[in-house]
């Protein structure tokens, strides 16, 4: 895939009416969304062709811009700090830095989603909320509200740009970012 993005450069960098402010060579040939700079442009393009060259140097996730892994990581990678507060210290890993969360062993890239995962493992090693069809237990009561609609069905996230509809809002925003990417950019 990484050869794509080069090539749909050359092929469609003419042809197109100009734009107001915009360069024509910055209009996507595929949906004709005009972009005012080439990281715009060149980021808009990787929705099209799947192209993620951003890719978390700790885990699998790979992205097609720069600010998703941003995002991903929590803001920053915790590169070179110490922690501390009596967790468990941060050892490297391919040259970064991690928290080992001491209840289930996952690496976290960031203090304040170490945090926030260690409360969670906490509340999940002792469920208060449980589903009265199956009894499964969870931590949290948005988690039992989402199962339950595992079991009646109801959908109540509908997507503005088709009939589709989902049981989480989770779920949508990906059906959006997947097929309706010019709606969402």
């Amino acid at each position: 895939m990484m050869g794509l993005l080069p090539l749909h450069r050359r092929e469609y960098r003419v042809g197109f009416p100009a734009v107001s402010g915009v360069d024509p060579q910055y209009r996507c040939c595929w949906c004709g969304k005009a972009s005012t700079t080439r990281y715009d442009y060149d980021k808009h393009l990787r929705t099209h062709t799947g192209e993620k060259p951003f890719v978390c140097p700790i885990c699998p996730f790979r992205t097609g811009d720069r600010s998703s892994l941003s995002k991903h990581a929590g803001g920053s990678l915790d590169v070179g700090r110490d922690f501390r507060g009596g967790a468990n210290p941060m050892f490297v890993v391919e040259g970064v830095e991690v928290l080992p969360c001491p209840l289930c062993g996952r690496l976290l890239h960031t203090r304040s989603r170490f945090r926030s995962h260690l409360e969670y493992c906490r509340r999940a090693a002792n469920p208060q909320f449980a589903c009265q069809t199956c009894h499964k237990s969870f931590a949290y009561r948005k988690d039992l509200e989402k199962h339950v609609r595992t079991h009646t069905g109801e959908r109540p996230y509908p997507c503005h740009y088709c009939t589709y509809r989902f049981a989480d809002r989770s779920s949508l925003v990906k059906h959006r970012r997947r097929h309706h990417p010019a709606a969402t950019s």
